[in-house]
């Protein structure tokens, strides 16, 4: 079972405090639909999650049984290595994400959100785990067994969950060597300044000593360079590859069409024709939408924890179309937040296919 499941409680209540913080507050640290995306963000990521650490944990295990230099044994010093090297580690990828073109096109859906508060933190890229994994293997060939590496890495994301928000502002000597909530809103801005600074999971050191930090000055406006097109979920992990290939498409020169995949995200080959104007027709949901919207997402989102608690129980074929059922929802609740022609329809079906599958589960 994912650690992150043992989370979601403390995660609940977290986001409880800080949701009544703004409230008592009176500032608008949060918008329904934008929240209601993040964290159907988050469990799609989840359920992919699960295929990304099977397909790639064995290239981890590989390296360190063959070609380790050492093999380090788990003790006080070797957890020290293991937590310092998987947040060096995390640095890299960080910083790799923002300046190659299909890793952003991944990393994006993290900073698509123009709020910052604690959902935020749950808002993850499906497909991160199939790329992610390549930045750790210098750790298998120093001898860092996989166990705690597993445990470090899972560490530094739930460290990094609380640092997304703005109710906490500056925190002293702290500031001066870890990640803070300070530091990391300076890197969800899309202001001149702030773009791709801060890498950092935990400790700040990495981006001082890389040449890469810059503390918070101006207010924040957050979000991507590009606003979304759509505010789907399933769309918003499928968009950064709809611009990649479209930039690619722009290009004159094969070479050019090629780099296009690899360039930085401010890259642009030689155009052939304008580039198009990303559309973002959002209007907000009145009362009758939202409580629809709320419960249904509710229903789906802990039938989700509900398939992460049993899903070793089920056999492949029901496990696969399970996970199906909730991606297939969470877009097309996204669709109804988008005021999609066709939502309704999907709602429909998606009605339909719970019948099916409650249907085939209770006769399994």
């Amino acid at each position: 079972m994912s650690p992150f499941l043992h989370a979601v409680p403390i995660f609940a209540v977290l986001i409880g405090l800080e949701f009544a913080f703004a409230h008592w507050k009176k500032r608008d640290l949060f918008e329904f639909e934008d929240s209601v995306r993040n964290i159907s963000c988050g469990v799609i990521e989840e359920l992919v999650a699960v295929l990304a650490r099977f397909a790639t944990a064995g290239f981890y295990l590989f390296l360190f049984k063959y070609a380790a230099l050492f093999k380090m044994k788990p003790n006080l010093f070797t957890w020290l290595v293991a937590l310092i090297g998987v947040d060096f580690c995390y640095y890299w990828f960080h910083r790799a994400s923002h300046r190659v073109g299909i890793l952003w096109a991944m990393h994006s859906v993290h900073h698509q959100s123009e709020f910052y508060n604690l959902t935020v933190a749950l808002r993850q890229s499906a497909l991160g785990g199939f790329f992610s994994w390549v930045f750790y293997l210098p750790l298998a060939i120093l001898g860092v067994p996989p166990a705690l590496v597993a445990a470090s890495y899972a560490l530094n994301l739930l460290y990094q969950f609380w640092i997304h928000t703005e109710a906490i502002k500056t925190m002293g000597w702290f500031e001066t060597h870890f990640n803070t909530p300070s530091h990391h809103r300076v890197h969800h801005g899309r202001n001149a300044q702030y773009i791709d600074r801060n890498y950092a999971g935990a400790l700040i050191c990495w981006d001082k000593w890389f040449g890469t930090f810059t503390p918070e000055r101006e207010t924040v406006d957050y979000g991507v360079v590009s606003r979304l097109r759509s505010e789907n979920p399933v769309w918003a992990n499928w968009e950064g590859w709809v611009l990649l290939r479209e930039k690619a498409s722009r290009a004159r020169t094969p070479s050019q069409k090629l780099y296009a995949w690899v360039a930085p995200p401010e890259w642009e080959p030689k155009a052939r024709f304008k580039k198009a104007a990303a559309a973002r027709p959002l209007e907000p949901l009145d009362r009758h939408q939202r409580i629809y919207v709320a419960f249904h997402f509710s229903f789906v989102f802990w039938l989700g924890i509900g398939y992460f608690l049993i899903g070793h129980e089920l056999t492949a074929a029901q496990s696969v179309v399970f996970a199906a059922w909730l991606i297939v929802s969470f877009g097309s609740l996204g669709a109804m937040m988008n005021g999609a022609p066709w939502a309704k329809k999907a709602e429909r079906l998606r009605y339909v296919l719970l019948v099916v599958l409650a249907i085939w589960f209770f006769r399994s």
